[in-house]
Order: structure tokens, then C-alpha cells, then sequence
């Protein structure tokens, strides 16, 4: 799933695509031991055609953390990894990176391959 910090000014992918070449360099993404950096960093940056500060965190539970304090602005994350802070506000989901709807977010929809490649 894509999530972001609640105060980042966007509800999808598409905005969060304009807000990354309208700023380029000011968006930061955490990146777990569950997606590689380098391919979750290219997945975004091809995205967003823009180069964006990586975090790097040894779990999920730090990365989620810091995206909820506002350190960090973006995560892709597992859906069972996430969906508790999704559905308390803490997050604000974008996408799940899927071609289908997940059954532990429904009201989430699904990215286009070409924004959103599948990646969890």
C-alpha cells in the first residue's frame, strides 16, 4: 500500500505525482527491509521523474512510526503492515499496489500499473 503523512496535501497518486515535480527533492519516502531501497527508490523516482530523499529503516514499525511523526512523507508498505494507522487516520492511504482491491482495504483503490507498478 502507498501512504502518506495526513498533512501532505494530496489524496492520490496523481497529485502526489504533481506535488513531487512541482517541489522536486522536498518529497522523503521510508524504505523497510520488506522492499529492497534500490527498487522501491526507482519505483518512485521513475514515478516521479524527480530524484526524493530515501530513509532507510530496518522494519516496518519505525518507518510507519516516522511517517506518522511527519519525518518522512511516503511509504509503500505491506497492506497488514499499515491498515491499523490507515484506518485510526494516522496514514493516509493513496493506492494499494495491486490490480485489485485488497480485502483489508476495500475503500483503497488500486494504482495504474504505469503510476503504481506492483511492488507489494
Amino acid at each position: 500500500m502507498l501512504v502518506v503523512n495526513p498533512s501532505v496535501p494530496v489524496n492520490n497518486v496523481k497529485e502526489l505525482i504533481a506535488l513531487a515535480k512541482a517541489q522536486p527533492g522536498k518529497l522523503t519516502y521510508a524504505s523497510t527491509g520488506t522492499a529492497p531501497p534500490t527498487r522501491v527508490r526507482r519505483v518512485f523516482q521513475d514515478a516521479h521523474r524527480h530524484r526524493h530523499a530515501a530513509h532507510t529503516y530496518k522494519g516496518s514499525a519505525p518507518a510507519v512510526t516516522d511517517v506518522i511523526g511527519g519525518q518522512v512523507n511516503v511509504l509503500f508498505d505491506n497492506v497488514p503492515n499499515v491498515i491499523q494507522q490507515v484506518k485510526a487516520g494516522k496514514l493516509k492511504p493513496l493506492a494499494v499496489t495491486s490490480t485489485k482491491r485488497s480485502f483489508q482495504a476495500p475503500d483503497v483503490r488500486p494504482c495504474r500499473k504505469r503510476a503504481c507498478p506492483n511492488t507489494k
